[in-house]
């Protein structure tokens, strides 16, 4: 992904939801205050350019008024806004040259090909990953080939330190059942969440932005789209596809709920997900997460702006909030497949539980997750 950051000399600044008495050490070391697009594609149909941003606030105006064409002001843009995501279709031609000019700052902004083809008709699975064991790469697009039918992966590398781009291609490639797969540079500020005062803030318009880089490209004429983590593995009951539940779903779209699992060790080491065979007693949930038909209604008209729910105002409005779950599948959270990122020890969900039972099933789940 190359984008436009606005330069640091600059007096620029994003604007935030979060309100300024909560904006902490924290806050800015979350917040990323100077990216004004995190992407450019040139649509399938040829006609337009698609911009992917954070959400611009303050930042629409030198957008709007900076954008050139062929070294002219940009003309007819439309704008879409989804959770901390924002997208803006712009008018231009085939081979037409973008860039900005704000405040004696002038630079191109690349724009990229189309990847909606390569998709088309695919089962996707989708996720942002940053230094994740490659072997946990591999079985996570691994099980979903297995047990879903997932048969292409776009993967978002968030700047990982421990290997480059092209091993974490040679991971995917040695799964045979993965036809196609893409692995995504996206060098931003992944942000994060922040407590204030009892009140939780969520900075993460770089997730919810490639959703939607997805969602409008790799994804446009997909058969469906999985939205899950490195650590999820999505178990199904019947052993039906939650790709093919998506596809015919009324709403084009499943909810999936969670559950952490884990492995028969005491021990805070990092593991595949198949070493997880255990269960809390109770059964301690975890966030949900969803797959989807992209070309859906509500997909197109709400765009993704939730980690944990497809739709958005629309859907709330005609059909309510989207949290049911479908009674097919469960999300199996893996909770020691972490590389441990929450700093100097891991967070209390991911804790051993004292009181732990052996699932037969999880068992037997896990072995078509193991090389």
């Amino acid at each position: 992904m190359r984008g436009l950051v606005v330069p640091e000399h600059l007096p620029f600044r994003r604007d935030s939801f979060v309100p300024e008495r909560h904006r902490n050490e924290r806050f800015h070391a979350l917040h990323d205050s100077r990216t004004l697009a995190y992407d450019a594609v040139r649509m399938a149909s040829g006609k337009e350019v698609l911009i992917t941003s954070p959400r611009l606030l303050n930042f629409w105006p030198l957008l709007r008024d900076g954008l050139r064409v062929d070294g002219k002001p940009a003309r007819g843009m439309k704008r879409q806004m989804m959770g901390q995501c924002e997208q803006v279709r712009l008018p231009a031609p085939e081979g037409a040259d973008l860039g900005i000019r704000l405040d004696g700052w002038e630079e191109e902004l690349p724009v990229r090909a189309s990847e909606t083809e390569a998709f088309r008709g695919r089962r996707v699975v989708t996720t942002i990953s940053r230094d994740n064991d490659l072997e946990w790469i591999a079985t996570w697009a691994r099980y979903h080939a297995r047990a879903h039918g997932a048969d292409a992966v776009v993967l978002y590398d968030n700047s990982s330190g421990n290997y480059g781009l092209d091993e974490v291609e040679d991971a995917l490639a040695s799964i045979p059942e993965i036809a196609v797969s893409r692995v995504v540079g996206t060098p931003y500020l992944f942000g994060g969440a922040m407590v204030v005062d009892g009140d939780r803030y969520w900075l993460i318009a770089l997730h919810n932005s490639i959703l939607n880089i997805t969602r409008r490209d790799m994804g446009a004429a997909a058969y469906a789209v999985l939205n899950c983590d490195i650590d999820e593995l999505v178990i199904s009951k019947s052993g039906r596809s939650v790709f093919d539940a998506a596809r015919t779903a009324l709403r084009r779209a499943v909810t999936i709920r969670g559950s952490y699992v884990f492995p028969d060790t005491p021990d805070l080491v990092p593991l595949p997900q198949y070493e997880h065979t255990l269960r809390s007693n109770p059964n301690r949930p975890c966030p949900q997460k969803w797959c989807a038909r992209p070309a859906g209604f509500f997909c197109r008209v709400d765009g993704w702006g939730n980690l944990h729910e497809f739709g958005g105002d629309w859907m709330r409005r005609l059909v309510g909030r989207p949290h049911k779950t479908h009674p097919d599948f469960e999300l199996a959270h893996c909770v020691r497949t972490s590389t441990g990122w929450y700093p100097g020890r891991f967070s209390k969900e991911y804790q051993i539980p004292s009181a732990l039972t052996r699932d037969p099933e999880l068992e037997r789940v896990m072995t078509l997750a193991r090389p």
